[in-house]
């Protein structure tokens, strides 16, 4: 039988990760790296990078502040994005869906 505190302690481990999974996606997808966006938001490097990598968990605050940055729900953020950036450059003009072929 499991430990129902190692069980609840796997659960927001792998919540986190899934979580700092997601929002790595979404700097990909905007061709972001920890630094760039560090300096966009008006954070460290460091805080972002704990936070991408999972060592630390991002807060509901950390979330609505890069919502807003991206231009996405909540809900939206902590989700994988489902496309690419349209347009040039550093600027994400829009994501359009993948066609499977």
């Amino acid at each position: 039988m499991t430990n129902p505190n190692v069980a609840d302690l796997d659960a927001r481990v792998r919540g986190r990760q899934d979580v700092a999974a997601a929002i790595r996606a979404h700097m990909a997808v905007r061709n972001v790296n920890d630094s760039e966006l560090a300096r966009e938001i008006g954070w460290t490097q460091s805080y972002v990078s704990r936070r991408t990598n999972a060592k630390t968990a991002f807060s509901t605050d950390d979330l609505g502040v890069l919502a807003d940055h991206f231009h996405v729900g909540i809900v939206d953020l902590v989700q994988m994005p489902t496309g690419r950036p349209t347009g040039g450059g550093n600027t994400l003009h829009g994501v359009v869906r993948l066609r499977r072929v």
